[in-house]
């Protein structure tokens, strides 16, 4: 019986702090349609919790958190998403990532900074997606 309560009380406390994960998009223009065509492609893929990205002057640069048991084809989503977002935007120069540090880069970038500082920030992230560990 003590393990059966024991058992009901940690589900709903596991189960409490879950949430579902936000897909934020930003972009350089105000009401760029293609904000909202991101973060379909994001939200679509079953296999991610959480995702950013962000578009400025013919670049996309997007992250992914996957799920806990997808972690282990890490390197296949990202192949997978990457390819889907070159078709959706074949005009854009496109990095997707799963790596946590690019995503809480993407994540710091603010829509309301000058275009010389985004640039560099931008160019920062993408040394960032090709370096390995």
């Amino acid at each position: 019986m003590k393990r059966l309560l024991v058992f009901l009380l940690l589900s709903l406390i596991l189960s409490g702090c879950s949430d579902g994960g936000s897909f934020k998009v930003k972009s350089a223009k105000a009401g760029d349609p293609e904000k909202q065509q991101l973060e379909d492609i994001l939200k679509d893929d079953k296999r991610l919790v959480d995702g950013v990205g962000y578009i400025m002057d013919g670049e996309l640069v997007a992250a992914g958190k996957v799920k806990i048991f997808s972690k282990f084809k890490k390197t296949k989503i990202e192949g997978d998403v990457q390819k889907k977002l070159k078709e959706a935007f074949p005009d854009h120069d496109v990095i997707f990532s799963t790596d946590l540090k690019i995503f809480w880069e993407i994540e710091e970038l603010k829509e309301d900074q000058s275009d010389k500082k985004m640039k560099k920030r931008l160019q920062k992230i993408q040394s960032l997606s090709k370096e390995e560990t």
